[in-house]
């Protein structure tokens, strides 16, 4: 399979660039040699984590999945052909980009001065981030193993197996929860800044989780399209929920 170079079909920056970010920031608080307590210790490092599995996933992904250089060519950012076109698309994501992970840098900036009985809030979202993470991941994975078991097999079918048996996006959720979690760990620090300091966090939380309900609307469709004949597909889609785990 010819591999396509062209770095606007490759999303890696998206995971790349959230992970650089708060390296930048970890930097930053090292040189001025405060001290960095451990939920901004875990705040960070749940970032980078989460940032550089996400780039390395979606580069592999560009490169072994047939059909992802097929949609990615379909992407808005693949169809600018002008360098101000470009630019402006590097612009547009950069900001949203750096709003979507402006509350990790308020917290670093009031990372000593939250008072104690907001605490509990930071560790809140914290734990909500790192579940977002760890269920994305495994999700991810899961996804992929099914993948390459598809190609081998050529069986045509959706991924009805681990986490997607009762749920049909649980990586939508997980990106989800990852950047709720994310918000939520910085409401102390954003309070302490002051009101303006929400308002770039809220327009970039209302535009990852946009995003991702639209993303598993649109999915659910293309499958319904795909498969609304198949009785083990009528069978899946109703014991399943799209972003929320069908529990009864």
């Amino acid at each position: 399979m010819a591999r396509n170079t062209d770095p606007f079909l490759f999303p890696t920056r998206y995971g790349l660039s959230v992970a650089a970010q708060a390296v930048v920031i970890w930097f930053a608080l090292l040189s001025s040699q405060v001290w960095i307590p451990t939920t901004m210790v875990l705040h960070l490092a749940g970032t980078v984590l989460y940032g550089t599995r996400l780039g390395v996933f979606l580069y592999i992904r560009s490169v072994t999945w047939p059909e992802w250089n097929a949609r990615a060519k379909n992407a808005p950012e693949a169809k600018a052909s002008t360098i101000p076109q470009k630019l402006a698309i590097i612009t547009v994501c950069s900001l949203l980009y750096a709003s979507m992970c402006s509350p990790l840098l308020w917290h670093a900036q009031c990372a000593n001065s939250v008072p104690g009985g907001q605490v509990p809030i930071v560790i809140a979202g914290l734990s909500a981030q790192w579940c977002g993470f760890l269920l994305e991941t495994v999700a991810d994975h899961q996804k992929s193993e099914y993948k390459k078991n598809v190609h081998k097999s050529n069986d045509n079918r959706w991924c009805a197996v681990g986490l997607y048996e009762t749920c049909r996006h649980p990586n939508y959720l997980g990106e989800i929860l990852f950047w709720v979690g994310l918000f939520i760990a910085g409401v102390p620090a954003m309070l302490c800044k002051g009101w303006w300091s929400f308002a770039p966090a809220v327009v970039g939380l209302l535009f990852i989780v946009n995003l991702m309900t639209s993303v598993s609307k649109k999915q659910d469709e293309k499958q319904k399209a795909r498969y609304e004949n198949d009785a083990a597909y009528e069978q899946w889609v109703a014991r399943t929920g799209s972003l929320l785990p069908k529990l009864w």
